[in-house]
């Protein structure tokens, strides 16, 4: 005989947001699935011709890559240090993946709707992910 397990509660989802290649709200990114829009750009932080090789991996110091899904540079650099009560220094220090789960994480509370200080002492979750930590290898990008 099994034991029963824990009778689980209910979930609400109050508050979403979101940075993706293509889009920055949740609305954004479900018009480009909803109308399968490919947001594919081309890679404009690097001159890409310079290492360009239709073989690319095997090949050392070449990328067989033009093309990648990015987010949009100028949301990373419009980062708000005094609203999170960080220096200049103190931003530029910190991941700028970093920076933008800072922004996200505060835009979905905004978007809840519930003042921040109504969430102290709650069951309260909040779920992130990031693709890759390419910026942590590659700080200058």
């Amino acid at each position: 005989m099994m034991a029963a397990s824990p009778r689980r509660g209910d979930v609400a989802v109050i508050g979403m947001a979101c940075r993706t290649a293509g889009a920055n709200s949740p609305s954004e990114l479900w018009d480009i699935l909803a109308n399968s829009r490919d947001v594919q750009s081309v890679i404009t932080r690097f001159n890409t011709e310079g290492f360009y090789h239709p073989e690319g991996g095997p090949r050392k110091g070449s990328t067989c890559v033009r093309h990648a899904y990015m987010m949009d540079d100028e949301a990373i650099d419009k980062f708000d240090h005094t609203f999170f009560h960080m220096t200049p220094v103190e931003a530029m220090a910190i991941d700028p993946q970093q920076r933008m789960l800072l922004e996200v994480a505060y835009e979905c509370v905004e978007n809840a709707g519930v003042p921040l200080e109504n969430f102290m002492g709650t069951d309260t979750s909040v779920m992130a992910g990031k693709p890759d930590p390419s910026p942590l290898l590659h700080p200058t990008i």
